[in-house]
């Protein structure tokens, strides 16, 4: 269980990273029109990982949701 636990926040600091650096920082997709698709499904991502991780201690996820 604890594997897993910091395999999940290995992802979530990975997403947040790249959220961060290279598409706020480095390539600025903000900026531009362009990419607005890309910073929703990048925004739909994060608060699906929210969600996920958030939701661990409460609920067992299974089924089709797991």
């Amino acid at each position: 269980m604890i594997t897993a636990i910091w395999l999940l926040v290995l992802q979530a600091s990975l997403g947040a990273v790249d959220t961060l650096y290279d598409h706020e920082y480095r390539l600025r997709l903000a900026d531009r029109a362009h990419s607005r698709l890309e910073l929703r499904l990048h925004a739909a991502r994060d608060f699906a990982y929210a969600v996920i991780i958030g939701t661990l201690g409460f609920v067992t996820w299974q089924g089709a949701f797991a």
